[in-house]
Parts: C-alpha cells; structure tokens; sequence
C-alpha cells in the first residue's frame, strides 16, 4: 500500500507540473514613459525554440529534427545530443552565458523553427497565452530580442527604447512674408530595428511650408536632403500636415546617433496678426508615435518699405529687396 500511494503521489505531481505547464504564458509589459508618447503598440514574434519534458523533479529540453539539431550546434552555444529517432538533446554549454548572447545566437536561426507567431501590445501590455513549455526567443517590432524559459506564467518588464525628436524655431515674432526655420532633432537608441522613421509636421493656415530639407548628421553622408509630402489624409480645419521618412537604412546605420533636419515655412496673408502660428512634429516608428512638441511665431502684420524701384533688378526676391536703402521721408496713406 506504501508502494501503491508513493506512486500515485508521484503521479499527481507530475500531473500537477504538466497542468502548469500547458498554462504557460509570456507577459510582456511595457515601461514606456507616457510623457513621450501619443501610442505605443509594439509587435512581438514568438518562435517555439526548445520543447521542455518536464520530469518529477528535472525538466529535459530537446528539438525533434536534424535540421533543428544542426542548427543549434552551429551556434557554438549548445551541447546536441541524438537520443532517439526523432530527438535530440540540447543543453547549455556555458552556464554562465547571457540570455541577450542567447538570443542574438537564436535570432540567426529562427527561420529553422517556423514563422513565428504574433501577439501586440494592447496598453503598454503583450501576452501570449496557451503556450507549450519550452525554450522561446521573442522578437520585437522594435528590434528588442528576448529568450525566455516558459514551465508557467512569465512575466517580463521590457524597457524599450525608442527615437524621440525635439523641435525649435529661429524667432518668436515676425511679420507677414517672413520666413520661419524650424529644427528637428531626431534621437535614434542604439538598439534601434531596420525600420524608417517618418517625421510628422503640422502647421496652421497662416504658415506656407517651404518642403526641401536638409538633413545632418547621417553618420555615412548620404542622407543630406529629405522633402516634405502633404498628407492629404490630415483633415483638421485650419491646418495642414506633411510627412517626410528617414529611410530604414539610413535609420539603422545611425543607430546611437542624431539626426537634424532643417526647414523653413512663410508667414503668408493668412495669418492673424497678434496671433500665434503654430507648428508643431512628432515622429512615428513601426507602431510607436511620439507626442507633438510645439512650437509657435507672434505675426505683426506687415513691414512697409518704400525703396528706389531703379534699385530693383529682374529676379531680386523680396529678402533681397528689404535689404536695399529705403527711401527717406517716404509717406503713406490708407484707404477703405
């Protein structure tokens, strides 16, 4: 009767970690800070890379193909050993190893072990649920890769980086017909994703946006100019948007780095005098976009110059002519 009930205590245990196991899961929650953000939803893969037989009181982890099997020693990470047909094996060569080396091993050889599967951030906050116990490496949209043993519930606190941007302007007051330069700093983490980065500027109807950009800091030097496309999808009355993408190249190759793009914009007839103008961008990566920074110009209304038109040559701008002599004890007069 002992015999009989040490094994079906033995019995319940194992089926107890079985149970466990079959509910397993993979949490992920994001520490993103919500003072830089207008919405975060990041996309994550899960590749299935070890499976655990779980045992009363070890866990074996093993692949069930010789391609899988191959794979694994090819890494230099993992001790492979065939036990039957269809498995083999795996262990940990160095105990000591960390789980990003991991994990940048694994994402080499993903591919080997399926498509993957998707699950997304909902709030700041990712699960995936109904998993088998194994060995997974988890993915990012947003370039962070994660290995991760599953016997259970797991829960990981990811501190994603993402690029962020600032935005200035060259004055805080001017007339109709001035022209306005805006900088905006891209900041790129070092642990940045292959993927472009699109910078969002928003101005009001009082601005006329000059669309050429010139772009610094590409760390190889050949990004240099960028041009602004209105986005026709921007319906806000009183305002008009453009969009310029930063290729995932260059986004990629200036990864650590800082990217600053310079334009300009006109004060144009519609623009309230006594009035801010406001323009304002933030930026958007994979499913990640930035809140606005915003910054904004008082118009005065118009400056009167009267000069000398024998001074005014074909093809002078208006810059050009503000700077000629005006003309002493001009007068002027308004009418209805």
């Amino acid at each position: 009767m002992r015999k009989i009930a040490s094994l079906l205590l033995a019995l319940a245990m194992i089926f107890a970690l079985a149970t466990t196991a079959f509910a397993a899961s993979i949490t992920i929650n994001s520490t993103a800070s919500a003072d830089n953000t207008q919405s975060e939803a990041t996309v994550y893969t899960y590749y299935q890379i070890l499976t655990a037989d779980i045992g009363e009181n070890s866990v074996a982890y093993y692949v069930d193909t010789q391609e899988k099997a191959t794979a694994l020693t090819n890494t230099q990470l993992f001790n492979v050993v065939q036990t039957g047909d269809a498995r083999w094996n795996v262990m940990l060569k160095d105990k000591d190893t960390t789980a990003e080396a991991i994990a940048a091993k694994l994402d080499t050889i993903k591919a080997t072990f399926g498509t993957g599967v998707t699950f997304t951030s909902n709030g700041g906050t990712a699960t995936a649920e109904n998993l088998n116990p194994g060995y997974y490496l988890i993915t990012s949209s947003l370039g962070n890769k994660l290995a991760v043993q599953t016997l259970g519930e797991v829960t990981i606190n990811e501190k994603n980086e993402y690029p962020s941007n600032t935005k200035t302007e060259n004055k805080q007051i001017a007339a109709i017909g001035d022209t306005v330069t805006y900088t905006v700093e891209v900041t790129i983490p070092a642990t940045v994703a292959e993927k472009e980065i699109v910078v969002v500027d928003t101005i009001t109807d009082g601005l006329t946006m000059n669309t050429a950009i010139t772009v610094a800091g590409d760390k190889n030097n050949t990004l240099t100019t960028l041009i602004f496309e209105k986005n026709d999808d921007h319906t806000t009355e009183g305002e008009v948007q453009y969009k310029a993408t930063i290729p995932a190249a260059t986004v990629k190759a200036n990864a650590g780095g800082k990217l600053t793009l310079t334009y300009t914009a006109t004060i144009n007839e519609n623009a309230v005098v006594n009035t801010n103008e406001v323009n304002k961008a933030h930026i958007v990566y994979d499913h990640w976009v930035s809140k606005d920074v915003e910054v904004s110009v008082k118009t005065l209304g118009f400056t009167v110059k009267k000069i000398d038109g024998n001074n005014v040559t074909e093809g002078m701008t208006n810059e050009q002519k503000a700077q000629l002599t005006a003309l002493e004890g001009a007068e002027f007069s308004l009418r209805d």
